[in-house]
């Protein structure tokens, strides 16, 4: 999440995943109207544009999501998925 480091969260799904990277469930957007690739916006520490990174979906939520495909640390844009449209991200 901009801005934010958690380290201890707990989501009950009655699954375990175990060393998940866990984002705010508004990072995740398709492109192309491909419903099946999930991407997120990778910006810097101001906040700057990086990349569009592919990432695989474990698990989501309306608030979180456990993702594999960036490593811990990275930085997403929250507020691009908003800006692509509801559809963007919420036929998971």
């Amino acid at each position: 999440m901009y801005g934010k480091k958690v380290n201890s969260l707990k989501l009950y799904t009655g699954r375990v995943f175990a060393n998940a990277l866990i984002i705010d469930s508004h990072c995740l957007f398709h492109i192309d109207n491909d419903d099946r690739a999930w991407y997120v916006r990778t910006v810097d520490s101001n906040g700057n544009f990086i990349d569009f990174v592919r990432v695989e979906v474990g698990y989501r939520s309306d608030d979180y999501a456990t993702i594999s495909g960036i490593p811990e640390g990275t930085l997403c844009d929250n507020g691009y998925g908003k800006i692509m449209g509801e559809n963007a991200w919420t036929n998971y």
